[in-house]
């Protein structure tokens, strides 16, 4: 998303924005932002990955996407001028950069197709949650595993380095649920289980739905 945003800019505020950002790397598990604290920058992802996690009305912390590289994250409390709606961890090692609202908000004042592409950014993020709450709601807890390790597996390169309860967070599921699918998984040999992290050597498998 961020190479788009950028490629929208004529090349005078492209120079801009890219001199107005500060490099900053995160060590995994440390905290970008937490959920109700005032967004005053954004932060494109260069390499890594983040977890976005939210907390529910139960008090219970639930993961709900990850970041990857090329991406941007805390748009939404500087397009909304609300408290962030999510907190942001590093899951691996992150490098990247921060922009501050005064750059942010000078390229979206100056750039209207800059608005454009951000509202279309945010649309899809609702659009991704709404569908995340009527899978929890209308898909077997099977599936939706099956669905969650395919995307996971393409998105981390087959090593995925989630707990089996941020999984059973994303999937909407329990944890005993999510051990009892992976030890079946495991005994067929399509994934290997190490501590904090999974490994899928047949994507394909859960893909076709073959065990």
């Amino acid at each position: 998303m961020w190479p788009t945003l950028i490629r929208s800019l004529d090349d005078a505020t492209r120079r801009r924005l890219e001199a107005a950002v500060t490099p900053k790397s995160f060590a995994p598990g440390r905290s970008l932002f937490r959920e109700g604290e005032v967004g005053d920058s954004v932060y494109i992802v260069e390499t890594g990955h983040l977890l976005v996690e939210r907390v529910t009305e139960n008090g219970d912390v639930v993961a709900v996407g990850v970041v990857r590289p090329g991406e941007i994250v805390g748009e939404q409390a500087l397009v909304s001028n609300a408290p962030r709606m999510a907190s942001v961890r590093a899951i691996t090692a992150v490098e990247g950069w921060t922009l501050h609202r005064s750059a942010f908000d000078e390229a979206r004042r100056d750039h209207p197709a800059l608005d454009r592409l951000l509202i279309q950014l945010l649309d899809a993020r609702v659009r991704s949650l709404h569908e995340l709450v009527s899978e929890a709601r209308h898909v077997p807890v099977e599936q939706r595993l099956r669905r969650r390790l395919v995307a996971l597996s393409e998105c981390f390169d087959r090593e995925i380095p989630l707990t089996q309860e941020t999984i059973a967070t994303m999937t909407g599921a329990t944890r005993p649920t999510v051990n009892a699918f992976l030890q079946r998984l495991r005994a067929e040999g399509t994934v290997e289980l190490h501590r904090g992290r999974i490994t899928v050597h047949h994507p394909e498998y859960l893909e076709n739905g073959l065990v």
